[in-house]
């Protein structure tokens, strides 16, 4: 066993514990880095009282693929690790491959930790993946957050996305995979240059003459994610003084408070409402370019801001809500960010203009939940915390107020 891998993954999961008797997931692709991932990690879990269990993505790109999660799924079983192969179904993009094939591979592996109550997903990036992104985004102008590059530990659609391997170079898991006598396969499409990684990846061995190696990148990018997380710290009070988050599910943002904060603070605080409200953040020179034009009223992120006075309202685009969904009696339902709970049947949708208050903007009303049922329905709007979502308290106001539709905004 490789010293320096073990040490690794010893003060990962020192930082990082996991509860004995917990299942942790693990991405393997079949190339070295992913399979020696796994690897240790079987061998870690019963020291370490957890269980282990593996999914291979088939983007069906490649005739091969098939193949290939087959080999990962006979290493796994020779481990004793339970496999599963993940299909990405349906008509694949011509624009945009590349990154439109990574968001389909996270939601299917987020998707499968959920359905096997898996809260900790492991990864194999390594140094190497770690300095291409640093200069990738460095090429797109990223700020801190980006020059990041790839976090340890990063929350993903309700999972935590783990990845030990960071300060490991390529190098050395592929020689722990040769001394355990396993063999990997190769994606070709990692020597395309069609791929601006990959255009990276090849100009790596100038770049480490001139002495930028993946591991002084890693360092870097290390203490830029710890600059991050004191403005991240500093940006959570400054949230907290300039906005609030009404349960009908805009926020509202005190706009003298908001542009006496730094502009770094200001990036911050409209980037965390717009996660929040929106359904995707816009790009930083995005926001850059709103906070010098301040306009009255646009759109950014998929959510309209409109400033009235001394508030800025920020609200989800009505066309970017979900469709209409049916809610039956008594029965706790989920739509978008809401749990919906009415005492006869109804249909939940957005762009009432009646749903709310009639002081707020016409372009915000339009975003809160509004019901449509027989009988008139008074909503009763409030917020429960994921925890309280996950112990699903009985709701018995119904049984007393005939007319009163509850609609609970989840938050975290």
């Amino acid at each position: 066993m490789s010293d320096r891998l073990t040490t690794l993954l010893t003060a990962f999961f020192r930082h990082t514990p996991i509860a004995r008797g917990a299942t942790v997931g693990v991405g393997v692709s079949g190339g070295a880095d992913s399979l020696c991932l796994a690897r240790r990690l079987a061998l870690l879990a019963p020291k370490l009282g957890f269980s282990l269990r593996a999914a291979t993505v088939n983007h069906g790109l490649r005739p091969s693929a098939a193949a290939e999660a087959e080999l990962v799924a006979q290493y796994m079983a020779s481990l004793g690790v339970p496999h599963d192969t993940l299909l990405w179904q349906g008509p694949k993009p011509t624009a945009r491959l590349e990154e439109r094939a990574r968001e389909k591979r996270y939601g299917l592996l987020t998707d499968w930790c959920h359905t096997h109550h898996i809260r900790h997903l492991f990864l194999a990036h390594q140094a190497e993946d770690e300095a291409e992104t640093f200069w990738i985004r460095l090429a797109h102008g990223s700020g801190i957050d980006g020059l990041g590059a790839i976090a340890p530990v990063r929350p993903h659609n309700g999972i935590l996305i783990c990845r030990p391997f960071l300060q490991a170079p390529r190098a050395l898991l592929e020689d722990d995979l040769r001394q355990a006598g396993w063999t990997w396969v190769t994606d070709e499409m990692n020597q395309d240059p069609t791929y601006e990684r990959v255009r990276w990846r090849q100009y790596q061995p100038t770049l480490t003459d001139m002495g930028l190696t993946p591991a002084r990148i890693g360092r870097t990018a290390e203490r830029l994610r710890r600059a991050r997380e004191a403005l991240d710290f500093y940006a959570a009070i400054a949230l907290r003084q300039t906005t609030l988050f009404p349960p009908e599910g805009f926020a509202t943002i005190h706009v003298p408070a908001f542009q006496d904060l730094p502009v770094d603070m200001q990036i911050r605080v409209i980037t965390t409402v717009l996660s929040r409200i929106g359904t995707k953040p816009p790009r930083l020179e995005q926001i850059e370019a709103w906070l010098n034009a301040r306009p009255v009223r646009t759109s950014l992120g998929g959510c309209h801001l409109i400033r009235r006075q001394k508030t800025l309202f920020v609200a989800r685009e009505a066309a970017r809500m979900p469709a209409p969904k049916t809610v039956l009696p008594h029965t706790p339902t989920r739509w978008d960010r809401f749990r919906i709970t009415t005492p006869v049947t109804a249909v939940v949708t957005a762009g009432c203009p009646t749903a709310t208050d009639q002081s707020l903007p016409f372009l915000v009303r339009q975003s809160v939940p509004a019901l449509q049922s027989d009988i008139p329905l008074t909503p009763l709007f409030r917020t429960i915390t994921q925890k309280e979502l996950e112990n699903d308290p009985i709701l018995d106001y119904n049984k007393k107020e005939k007319n009163t539709a509850l609609i609970e905004l989840i938050t975290d």
